[in-house]
Formats: structure tokens, C-alpha cells, sequence
């Protein structure tokens, strides 16, 4: 994972130079809540909450289905870390939402290919890490059973290669050659390779590196095997006789992590190695989906971030060219005939603008069309996404504390709203990805608080395991996604203004008996809010008459270091100043939502309502709310939350250690499970449920917070 790119079309880039000369930035994050009256403290007078600024109807019409809700509104996730410590989050989001694309990555420690010494070896050490009892296998069944699509990284997902497989013949550290480096043998010469020194003290001397194979045939066996494994319920082997399978029919295999930023070859290495790879699944299993390359962006280039011996050595076996290595990945694909039935990437703090993601559609299908391929049938697959693009680096705080918040909720309804607007159609969010050391260091600043904003859906210092707001916006998009009826209804059509900052998605139960509609109030903030602006400016100037030719012409006089016309100059200052303005007011005000549904029969309904904001399902605010003495944190130090986890350790070190876990967990009265379950940690109904008469049209006026997210449910009965 790095870093994010994006993409800007040349109207929304003249408006960013714009912004850099004018010299302006917004930079805006949600406001700490109150604290509550704590013994021997004074309680300060509730402020008074702001009027609502507006109005925004979201009508929707229950008599209209528009075909099932489509899979990119179901919590697809991308999960690495199979050890002990996560059943229990494992176990509970399962149990508790509706299973989209499910991917799965053997860690670096655990890639059973990485440490094997043969095409046996590794059949065995795979077998041994998914054999029942296992976390792998346990997340797997789980998987199977909630009906979620799993997609399965081949040889672990990665391009590092054992040593007995690698292409590169690796000498040991103990070589006289380089003054102690390990080094590798490539075209006869000898080259002082600084980067293995880093595998070999870290993981052994049997890591062949980030290469490709010296024997394909040896790679058709390494992958067919896998995927026989996989798929099949049992089958036979050469080497091990009957083997028993995992028997997973709703699979795909992805290829690839990341190699723009790391594959030691040339992009043409990696991409024969991908082809090999897609053909020996597709002579096996025509029917099974394979895509790749797993690229840090839709439209990164490769790069080599090497020593400089080693990144001399790297660029003279690459293309050189700077294009994006998924678009050259299509074009040598569509030259070889290989088979391409998804494109998975990452994408971290893209903003969730329908426009934005229907940029990187547009793109991408024109580099399928232009290489053969049909652009309708090849899927488009964020498969590792987030909020944030650094990696939970401790010296990029409090930046991170909002992945904490409820800020990041309303982000990923808004983003998956906009993203299936633009027509992608899997997802795989950051699940349990999380970089120990820099949130272990955050945590130690902080008095051992167990908020140190990083990725996971999770909190997870010492496993504490407490679910953050995020969380409960999957719970409650599942709940859209039909989780409870454990099937997938209908979509209903929403309209609403696509300028404001509200997300509508609604649906209705096969029964017609429950509809739902799902609100999201995400305002941007940062280097979101760029494109936000931009797109309120070019409005502005709009409206202002400036014709779209005369934008260019604008933009061009920028891009040639021409004069302005002092008129546009301070045209598109007063835009900005009002784009800014009205950014920063729903950042700190309310907004009224108007929901009119019509096309319900007439009966007795009852109305429930599910809300996440800073005061509802949001442990992190109600630890700031309830934290010992003020900090600067948005989520407090030692509030209630962190409180009762404390006391459930000191109620597991009192039991042995299986009891322990069970007591940490779920059986103490302060245990993980209870702390959970607490109101306003938990996605309970916020408003009591309502029992109405409903004959004609059913309106409500709902006052949403800034990054609220609320889920309205209509239940016939």
C-alpha cells in the first residue's frame, strides 16, 4: 500500500493551479465533541447546535424496482492477517454483515511458497496453513457460509519467489564477493544486491526475492495445484496422492501486489509471468475469473525504489516509457491474446465524486477497447481502499485520528456510492491491515490509548478489538443489503441533488415488506475537498458566463505562463472564496434531508432509525466525551471505552489462558463483546421506533449531522 494518485480532467486543473496562485487551501476535520460532568469537574454549558443550512430532498420511489442492489454495496474486504488474535473480529463482522468480495493474502511471514524448498514442500506448508482449525481456514468457512465471493491471491498473491523457483541464483551473506552483502548471479555477472540483505536478516536466506521463476513449467504446477486446492472438494495429486480441497466455487485468483513500486525485473517479466499464470488457471477452470496486477494506482508507473547499485541494474531491465504500468499491463495482454477478467488496484483517499471514478472508467475502458478487449465484461476492482494513503506513519498525526472517526463512515458510504455511479463493481476495503510498530509508538504517546488511528475497521493495541464508527457503516450498508433476509433485494431508484453533499442509496425486501434507504453526509476535508472546489468553481464561473472553450483558453494561458484577464483573475477569486465558504459552513452545520418515499401500499408501517455521528455508534467520541482530563485527541485518552477494556484484562489475567481469552472476549462484564454491544458504541436504532399509518406518500424531515451516516428503515407490519 502507498501513497494515492488521481487523476484530474484539464477544466479541474486549471481551477487547482488557480487555487496554488491565488494561494488559498481549506483544511478542515471534525470538530471534538463536549466533555461530559466528570466527578470534581465542572460540566461547561452545552454549546447551542448550529441551525440546519439548508434543505435536501431524496425522494424515492418504492413502487419502482431498478433490478437487485448491485455487490459494490455489500462490505467486501481485504483481509492479511490470519493469526489467532483476530477470530474475534473475524467471527463478528461475519456473523454481523452482508459478505461482498472477500480477498485473502498470505502475510510475508506466513507465504507458504516463500519458505518451501520444493514444488512438494510447498503443497504441503499450504495444506498445513489452511487444514481445519486454522485462522485461514476458519475465515475461509466463514466466508463460504456467508455466501461472499472469495478472491484468492495466487502464490500468495505476491511476485516474491523461493529460492529453489527464483530466476535470480542468490549467493549468501557470508560471500567474500561484496564485503558481506548477499548477492545474486544474473548474465554471468555478479551484482551486490543490498536489497536481499533485507530478506535474508529478516526472513532466511531461502527468499529467492521479487522475481520471476526460472521454470515455468514449474510455475503451471505451483499454480494449477493451488487452484485445484481451492476449488476442488478432493482430487488427486502426483505427489501427495488424494488430496482434500476446500471446495470454494464462488472464486476468483488475483495476481500481483503492487509491482509498479517494487517488481525487480521489467514490466514484460511481470506481465509473461501474470500470462503464464492466468493460462494455467484458465486451461483448468475456464469458468473461474482471473485478473491482475494489483498496481498502486489505476495509473501509477512502475518505478524502482532500490539502492542505487540496485536501481541502475533495476531501470536497465524496465520500459522506461512512464506510462502507467496497468495500461501497458492491457496492451501487452490484448498483443499476447491473454485472458483479463478483472482489474484490481488500489486506491487510498480518492475523493468520492461520481465524476472522479467515472474519470478512471472512461480511462480504462479505452485502454481495453483499443487492445481488443470488451470493456462492458472486464471488472473494474479497488481491492485494497481506504480513507488515507500513508501508512499509518506516526509522524503523520493527528492526520490519521480521522480513520478513527465518524469522518471515515460517512467517506465510505459516499465512496461506494459514487464508485457503483461510475460503474465498479467489487471492492475490497482495508480490513485488518495495520502497521504495528508506528500505532504501538502512537499509543505509548498517548497513555496506552487504544485509538491510534490507523486502517482497520478495528481497534488493535493488544487486541483490543473495539469496533470504530467505520465499522458500523458496514453493519449498516449490510443491513441495506438485504443481511437480515439473508438475500439480495431490490434497488430503488433515488434522486436527489447530485451537487450537495448527501449520498442517498435505497432498497426494498423481495417481500416489498421493509424498505430501506441509507444516507450519508460526507463533507470533505484536506486534499478531498480539492476537486470539491474546483467543481463549485467552474459552477460558479458557469453561472458567471464563462463558456467551457473559454476555460480552456484559461487554462492554457496558465499552462504558458500567460496573462490573465484581470476580470477572470478576480471572477475566479470570488468563486473560490465561496466554494471555500460553503465547504466550511456544512463542515460545521447540519443539513436538513427531506426523504419522500412514495409507491408504498397502504397499511400499518413502523419506522426505525439507525444513526452514526459524533454522538451515536461512535466508541471514539464517546471515549473524548467521557476521557479523565481534556487532551488535543479526537478520541480522547482513558475514557469510558478504555476504562472498561482495562478492567477486562484485569478480568482475563485472572483465568488461565484459554479461560482468559474466553473471559477478554466475551464472558467478563466489561469483556470486548459487551464493550461492543454498549449504546453508543454499537449501531442501535437512535430514534424509538415509530408505529404510523401510511396512505399516499411517507415524508420526513431528518437533521444530519456533518459525516453522519443514517439508515431508515420501513417495516409493513
Amino acid at each position: 500500500m502507498m501513497i494515492k494518485t488521481s487523476t484530474k480532467n484539464a477544466i479541474i486543473a486549471f481551477f487547482i493551479i488557480v487555487f496554488i496562485v491565488l494561494g488559498c487551501t481549506l483544511r478542515r476535520t471534525p470538530e471534538d465533541m463536549q466533555l461530559p460532568e466528570l466527578p470534581g469537574q465542572e460540566q461547561p454549558p452545552e454549546p447551542e447546535q448550529p441551525t440546519p443550512i439548508g434543505f435536501v430532498d431524496v425522494n424515492i420511489n418504492a413502487g419502482r424496482h431498478i433490478g437487485e442492489l448491485p455487490a459494490t454495496f455489500k462490505a467486501g474486504m481485504w483481509v492479511v492477517d490470519s493469526e489467532e488474535g483476530t477470530r474475534y473480529i473475524f467471527d463478528k463482522f461475519a456473523s454481523e454483515n452482508a459478505m461482498g468480495v472477500m480477498q485473502f493474502q498470505f502475510n510475508v511471514e506466513t507465504n507458504p511458497l516463500l519458505y518451501s524448498e520444493s514444488l512438494k514442500d510447498y503443497k504441503l506448508r499450504l495444506m498445513e496453513l489452511t487444514k481445519p482449525g486454522t485462522e485461514l481456514r476458519h475465515q475461509l468457512d466463514k466466508a463460504r457460509e456467508g455466501k461472499a465471493h472469495v478472491s484468492m491471491g495466487l502464490g500468495g498473491g505476491t511476485w516474491f519467489m523461493p529460492r529453489w523457483l527464483s530466476a535470480y541464483n542468490y549467493r549468501p551473506i557470508d560471500d567474500p564477493v561484496c564485503n558481506g552483502q548477499a548477492s545474486i548471479m544474473q548474465d554471468g555477472k555478479t551484482v551486490c544486491d543490498a536489497y536481499s540483505v533485507i530478506f535474508t536478516e529478516l526472513y532466511g536466506y531461502n527468499i529467492g526475492g521479487n522475481t520471476y521463476p526460472n521454470d515455468w513449467n514449474a510455475w503451471k504446477e505451483v499454480v494449477q495445484f493451488t487452484a485445484k486446492y481451492y476449488y476442488e472438494d478432493e482430487f488427486n495429486d502426483k505427489d501427495l496422492g488424494n488430496v482434500k480441497g476446500l471446495g470454494i466455487r464462488d472464486l476468483s485468483f488475483w495476481f500481483g501486489h503492487e509491482p509498479d513500486w517494487g517488481f525487480f525485473g521489467s514490466e514484460n517479466d511481470f506481465f509473461l509471468m501474470y500470462g503464464n499464470t492466468a493460462k494455467s488457471v484458465k486451461n483448468l477452470y475456464p469458468g473461474i475469473k482471473v485478473g491482475g496486477i494489483g498496481t498502486v494506482g489505476i495509473s501509477t508507473p512502475k518505478t524502482c525504489p532500490y539502492p542505487e547499485n540496485l536501481r541502475r541494474f533495476c531501470t536497465e531491465h524496465d520500459t522506461k516509457d512512464n506510462e502507467p504500468m496497468m495500461k501497458n499491463f492491457i496492451e501487452y495482454a490484448g498483443a499476447k491474446k491473454v485472458q483479463i477478467d478483472f482489474l484490481n488496484y488500489h486506491q487510498f483517499g480518492e475523493p468520492p465524486i461520481a465524476g472522479h471514478f467515472e474519470k478512471t472508467k472512461k480511462d480504462v475502458s479505452k485502454w481495453l477497447k483499443d487492445n481488443g478487449f470488451d470493456a462492458d465484461n472486464v471488472i473494474l476492482y479497488p481491492a485494497d481502499w481506504s480513507l488515507e494513503g500513508v501508512s499509518c506513519d506516526p509522524n503523520a498525526y493527528p492526520q490519521l485520528d480521522s480513520l478513527d472517526t465518524e469522518y471515515r463512515s460517512a467517506y465510505v458510504i459516499s465512496a461506494l456510492y459514487a464508485m457503483e455511479k461510475a460503474g465498479i463493481q467489487w471492492h475490497s476495503h482495508d480490513f485488518d491491515v495495520y502497521d504495528a510498530a508506528g500505532a504501538s509508538k502512537v499509543s505509548k504517546e498517548r497513555k496506552g490509548s487504544i485509538f491510534d488511528g490507523c486502517w482497520p475497521i478495528f481497534t488493535r493495541i493488544d487486541n483490543t478489538q473495539i469496533i470504530k464508527p467505520v465499522y458500523n457503516a458496514f453493519r449498516a450498508l449490510s443491513m441495506l443489503a438485504g443481511k437480515k433476509e439473508q438475500e439480495t433485494p431490490y434497488r430503488l431508484e433515488a434522486e436527489l441533488d447530485e451537487n450537495s453533499f448527501v449520498a442517498a442509496i435505497a432498497s426494498q425486501t423481495k417481500d416489498k415488506k421493509t424498505t430501506r434507504v441509507l444516507l450519508s453526509n460526507f463533507v470533505p476535508s484536506g486534499e478531498i475537498a480539492g476537486e470539491y472546489r474546483s467543481k463549485a468553481i467552474k459552477s460558479c464561473l458557469s453561472s458567471k458566463g464563462y463558456s467551457d472553450n473559454e476555460l480552456k483558453s484559461l487554462l492554457d494561458a496558465v499552462k504558458n505562463r500567460q496573462t490573465i484577464p484581470q476580470k477572470a483573475k478576480e471572477d475566479a477569486s470570488q468563486c473560490q472564496k465561496e466554494a471555500e465558504a460553503g465547504i466550511s459552513s456544512h463542515a460545521e452545520s447540519p443539513v436538513t434531508v427531506k426523504l419522500a418515499v412514495s409507491g408504498l401500499s397502504t397499511g400499518s408501517y413502523i419506522i426505525k432509525r439507525y444513526t452514526i455521528d459524533k454522538d451515536n455508534a461512535n466508541s471514539c467520541r464517546l471515549n473524548k466525551k467521557t476521557e479523565a482530563s481534556p487532551s488535543s485527541t479526537q478520541c480522547g485518552i482513558n475514557g469510558i471505552v478504555e476504562q472498561k477494556v482495562k478492567l477486562a484484562k484485569d478480568a482475563a489475567r485472572a483465568k488461565g489462558k484459554e479461560a482468559a481469552k474466553q473471559a477478554f472476549y466475551y464472558d467478563s462484564d466489561n469483556s470486548i463483546d459487551k464493550i461492543n454491544s454498549m449504546e453508543g458504541v454499537s449501531l442501535e436504532s437512535s430514534l424509538k421506533a415509530k408505529q404510523i399509518i401510511i396512505d399516499g406518500d411517507y415524508i420526513e424531515e431528518i437533521t444530519m449531522q456533518p459525516y453522519a451516516v443514517i439508515l431508515v428503515e420501513i417495516i409493513k407490519g
